[in-house]
């Protein structure tokens, strides 16, 4: 049905009542091409259309909205509910993922988020991962919407409304988390090699005790420092960041949303008290050949060191010893020079008692 709507024309230089109908087009958004439906204003008069800010601000939306569904993208309401359903502000939402204030505002009026923001945002949405940002950023929002947030989601795990954080949703595009631009102190001198890190995270998941996902952050810590320590290079080219429970992988969800397939990792929820933990499981042997002579002994003493510990969060207390945890804060990135001091050489080694 056709509408009219009273508006300008510009070409000729007088307000007319023009025609408002629908039409199916075929445009380019960015690098893709979408067909979307587009509400097109013609002048009675001269039969030009006619762009009218009210049609066509609502137009630009559709087209973004069609860009978005084509890229696998989250809408402008998904991004909403994402902060939403636990209570929070969008401001407070944007300061646990580490955005600027306007950025998810500009996203949900017709902005496109990029793929590295898309996924932050769906991860932060498991309850598990908002739970984890809670921990590790809560202070720098308001305490009311903190606890709600948290309250939040432990409710949604304790209905069992939301499973196990699906990996596979943000797994396509994790190298923009973990894949500087290129291999410098941040990473050991090494580029990113998501083959090495998967290894190690099998290697440790069949042989190391209550493989929890804390643990899991604090082996490969040890493991990529002590190697850069003795061999000038990291073993898989990870960044690893100051969180308040100790050094932690850069990108952590991301690097689970990597290796975490199915077919040689998957992740087991386990009940502990009142809360619920996710342990890494290997499913299948590691693949040592990737690996040098030297690398495949610090992996196993690795294993030996954090075997040690009856809890992970003995580990985490003992990671707080360590002159890069010590020498950073919060968020702040942790410079593989540090290895040179760390505390458990020895210990990895195997020549130091705990007491």
């Amino acid at each position: 049905m056709t509408e009219i709507l009273e508006t300008y024309c510009s070409t000729c230089a007088r307000e007319v009542s023009a025609c408002e109908e629908t039409r199916a087009e075929h445009l380019k958004v960015r690098d893709a091409w979408v067909d979307v439906d587009q509400v097109v204003l013609t002048c009675p008069e001269c039969g030009g259309r006619i762009g009218d800010e009210r049609v066509e601000s609502a137009n630009l939306r559709r087209a973004y909205e069609a860009y978005r569904e084509g890229q696998g993208l989250l809408s402008a309401s998904q991004i909403r509910d994402a902060y939403d359903s636990y209570g929070l502000s969008q401001a407070s939402f944007g300061k646990l993922l580490g955005l600027g204030g306007a950025t998810l505002s500009r996203y949900e009026n017709g902005g496109v988020q990029t793929r590295q923001i898309d996924q932050a945002i769906r991860a932060a949405s498991d309850p598990h991962a908002m739970l984890d940002l809670l921990a590790e950023k809560g202070a720098e929002i308001p305490a009311a919407q903190r606890g709600r947030a948290e309250q939040r989601a432990r409710e949604k795990l304790a209905r069992g409304r939301e499973s196990r954080f699906e990996y596979a949703v943000v797994r396509g595009d994790f190298s923009l988390v973990l894949n500087p631009a290129d291999a410098s102190e941040l990473t050991g001198f090494r580029a990113f090699d998501v083959d090495r890190a998967r290894e190690m995270a099998v290697f440790f998941a069949s042989r190391c005790k209550h493989f929890f996902k804390l643990r899991f952050f604090k082996t490969m810590f040890y493991a990529d420092f002590t190697a850069f320590a003795e061999t000038s290079r990291s073993m898989s080219g990870l960044r690893y960041a100051h969180a308040p429970n100790g050094p932690i992988v850069h990108g952590h969800e991301a690097l689970l949303a990597a290796l975490v397939d199915g077919e040689s990792l998957d992740v087991e929820e386990h009940e502990i008290g009142e809360t619920s933990a996710e342990k890494i499981v290997a499913l299948r042997d590691a693949d040592l050949g990737v690996f040098s002579e030297r690398e495949r002994i610090i992996l196993q003493k690795t294993a030996d060191f954090v075997n040690s510990f009856r809890k992970s969060s003995e580990l985490s207390e003992r990671s707080h010893d360590e002159p890069g945890w010590r020498g950073t804060e919060n968020g702040q990135l942790i410079s593989y020079e540090y290895a040179f001091d760390l505390t458990t050489t020895d210990c990895i080694n195997g020549e130091c008692s705990r007491g």
